[in-house]
């Protein structure tokens, strides 16, 4: 792309006032989140054991999700390892 066009693409990012796109280097993890009869939203993450979140709203369950999974992340690596390579996925089905 010509700087020109890259300066372009910046200029609209910032006047639609748009978030930035998250790092690609993160990896991506599968996240099953179920809404509780209570109303309470609850996550785990299928392929990192013990990575869970609770919350009362689903925003606020992404947001815990979040956390779990970087003092998760941050506690492998300072262990010396990386989170797995994921084995679970989503999908539909018709009913």
């Amino acid at each position: 792309m010509s700087g020109s066009h890259m300066r372009k693409c910046s200029k609209v990012r910032k006047t639609r006032n748009l978030p930035r796109a998250r790092s690609s280097h993160r990896p991506r993890v599968f996240v099953a989140r179920q809404l509780a009869e209570d109303g309470a939203w609850g996550a785990y993450l299928p392929d990192l054991p013990g990575v869970v979140a609770l919350g009362a709203t689903r925003p606020e369950v992404e947001e815990r999700t979040e956390e779990a999974l970087a003092a998760y992340a941050d506690d492998l690596r300072g262990r010396g390892g990386s989170l797995p390579a994921p084995h679970h996925a989503a999908g539909t089905v018709a009913a």
